[in-house]
């Protein structure tokens, strides 16, 4: 019993959980802005690396479920960035973390209509074959067999992308869009 009382309320011991208002707070250290961003993209904009999209993955995963998640992130060196900016650089990464995950969404959706329409192909066909095709010879049988296999291996190969992929990348571009509470930066230049 002791170990189940422990983890009851794990979570408090990793982040700080404001109950009342079901916000979690993460608190995140960087000695420079250049250790968040991705330096081997030259875009308009900076993007943030990818450890910090997949920390923040990760945290909406630990976190009860009906939490708001917080970010306050610590920057010693701004590297010339200011505070707005750094904000708005953030949040612009985000919100295209969030379209890049919709469109995924989006691909494999279609992909799984392709499967589950290659499957019924499939399916018919057979079904069609065994009326049309009386002769239950070796050719009769491996035709139904390899049907049957195609069949069903597209059909459950579209079912997995559509239960288990989908619904996992549902719910972190849902907490992207609705379980964001904000972000705060705070940045001081370091003593030359």
């Amino acid at each position: 019993m002791d170990l189940l009382d422990r983890l009851e309320n794990i979570e408090d011991k990793f982040f700080d959980n404001d109950d009342q208002n079901r916000i979690t707070t993460v608190y995140l250290q960087y000695d420079k802005v250049s250790d968040l961003l991705n330096p081997n993209y030259k875009s308009k904009q900076p993007l943030v690396n990818g450890d910090l999209l997949e920390m923040i993955k990760s945290v909406f995963q630990s976190i009860p479920s009906h939490y708001k998640l917080s970010l306050d992130i610590q920057i010693d060196d701004s590297e010339g960035y200011s505070e707005q900016e750094l904000l708005d650089i953030f949040t612009d990464n985000i919100l295209f973390e969030y379209k890049n995950k919709h469109r995924e969404i989006n691909r494999r959706n279609k992909t799984a209509i392709r499967l589950v329409l290659i499957g019924l192909f499939f399916l018919v066909m057979m079904l069609t074959a065994g009326h049309i095709w009386p002769d239950k010879g070796l050719a009769h049988d491996i035709f139904f067999y390899v049907s049957d296999i195609a069949a069903t291996v597209t059909i459950w190969e579209a079912l997995t992308i559509t239960i288990i992929q989908i619904h996992e990348n549902r719910l972190y571009e849902g907490s992207l869009l609705m379980r964001f509470a904000g972000i705060n930066i705070h940045t001081e230049k370091k003593a030359a």
